[in-house]
């Protein structure tokens, strides 16, 4: 394949040079762009590893030829670019070639080369350029992003700021809307997410597909039977609540490899009479708190391996618990529903962080810090709070995150924010973990319903108000 002419030049250079510039063909060979010149003639390629589009070439020739032209025609060409010099006369001696790449009217990138020339009739000489990175001045309302001006209020790779990509969905006044990673499922009921794929229980099934979406079907991990609830996954394992074969449902904790499971499935943990709850898997090991048994740890090999006896840390009656594999975090009941902390190898009682935590329905802990969820009475006024206390205590009282929520009914943490749904709105938020300055940022809107919140590397997911979507949103 010839690399082919573009209208960006006609002529390229103006008296002294003439060129017809040539886009180089990717991965075909190049044709000559001075072979059927009649005078002395440079093939020159301008290349650059930041540069990737242009619409104005400005060549500057000093020593053996001198002057300076621009491009005309003003269309948008990826580079690499080549195109023919043609030099007047027969000069000789050193030629210096300065290329600036303009883009909107402002610099993108410039390089510059050398050669020498013979003086003889009709020479023929080649010199590669990369253009280095340049100084882009956008217009307003575009803004410079990765060599190129785009408007950061609509582009999908650019929204709201530089590289802040919507992964394919759509970008309105600078916000990243919502998209579906999975539509037309039913009786969706958890969902989790690893540094690839995302993985959810629908009915009795346990499923998988790439966490940018379901192209396909998704692909079969299990199916139980019964309902298959609770799901996460830790190093090539996924961990997940259904129940025997029979007619009372007794919640049971089952894992398996991550490319699926053996048949029959066989117990981690269970049956149990009253459920259990925050399941939740750090490392190899999954803990969660039985409603009728206590708090436990299981570890377990690797990608589905052989898991040692459950080890129960605490054997009492607590709420709302997390963990960080270092302490245990829980509100007590036996103790002024107070905020609590235990080692992470267990404990009888524990240590108060901060008492009269009645309103609280759930907490976390991520980097030293404990986040506690108040969702306060639904309809009328928001009262709504988040609040943080160190994991090593906050004299007592629990510092306000942010307050004033319309009823925020889950919650969720990450190196880059705390994010919530609140439910009496319908809006998916976030904060930066430096606190909610300015107020929350609003992710999504219109999502009432919505519930199970995952992150992954980019993005938050959630399962929609009907049970028959999972959607997702650039962070």
């Amino acid at each position: 394949m010839s690399p082919r002419a573009v209208s960006l030049v006609a002529p390229f250079w103006m008296a002294s040079v003439t060129a017809a510039l040539m886009v180089m063909g990717s991965g075909c060979g190049a044709t000559d762009p001075c072979a059927n010149a009649s005078s002395t003639c440079v093939a020159l390629t301008v290349t650059s590893g930041s540069v990737r589009e242009v619409d104005t070439l400005r060549i500057t020739l000093s020593g053996a030829v001198s002057g300076t032209r621009d491009s005309s025609g003003g269309r948008v060409t990826r580079l690499p670019l080549q195109l023919p010099l043609l030099l007047p006369g027969q000069p000789g001696g050193n030629l210096q070639v300065q290329v600036e790449g303009l883009l909107a009217g402002t610099i993108a990138g410039n390089g510059s080369g050398n050669l020498t020339l013979a003086g003889t009739a009709r020479e023929r000489a080649t010199l590669t350029v990369n253009l280095g990175s340049g100084t882009i001045r956008c217009d307003a309302p575009l803004m410079a992003c990765g060599g190129q001006c785009v408007n950061i209020a609509t582009s999908g790779e650019h929204c709201g700021a530089c590289n802040h990509s919507c992964g394919g969905g759509e970008c309105n006044q600078g916000v990243c809307q919502p998209t579906p990673v999975l539509s037309g499922s039913t009786n969706l009921h958890q969902i989790t997410v690893d540094a690839t794929d995302i993985y959810f229980t629908a009915g009795s099934r346990v499923l998988t597909c790439p966490a940018s979406g379901c192209v396909v079907a998704p692909r079969q991990i299990a199916d139980t039977v019964q309902d298959a609830l609770q799901i996460v996954v830790a190093n090539g394992t996924v961990f997940f609540e259904s129940a025997p074969v029979q007619s009372t449902y007794r919640p049971t904790l089952y894992h398996c490899p991550l490319a699926g499971c053996p048949s029959p499935i066989e117990s981690l943990f269970g049956p149990t009479l009253s459920g259990f709850e925050s399941l939740q898997a750090i490392g190899d090991s999954v803990y969660l708190f039985a409603l009728d048994s206590g708090y436990w740890k299981i570890t377990c090999a690797p990608n589905g391996g052989a898991c040692a006896s459950p080890q129960q840390l605490i054997g009492r009656s607590i709420q709302h618990t997390s963990t960080d594999g270092t302490n245990i975090f829980f509100i007590d009941p036996n103790n002024s529903s107070a905020l609590t902390v235990c080692p992470g190898t267990g404990c009888t009682t524990g240590t108060s962080l901060a008492a009269n935590q009645t309103s609280v329905t759930q907490t976390l802990v991520f980097q030293n810090i404990v986040y506690t969820l108040s969702p306060g009475p639904s309809g009328g006024v928001p009262v709504g709070v988040i609040a943080t206390c160190s994991a090593g205590g906050c004299n007592g009282t629990p510092a306000n995150f942010i307050r004033s929520q319309p009823y925020p009914i889950e919650m969720t943490v990450d190196s880059s924010g705390v994010y919530w749904i609140a439910s009496d709105d319908g809006t998916l938020r976030t904060c930066p973990l430096t606190g909610c300055v300015g107020g929350a940022r609003i992710l999504a809107s219109g999502q009432s319903g919505a519930r199970s919140l995952a992150l992954g590397p980019g993005f938050v997911y959630w399962i929609d108000g009907s049970n028959t979507s999972i959607l997702r949103v650039a962070k």
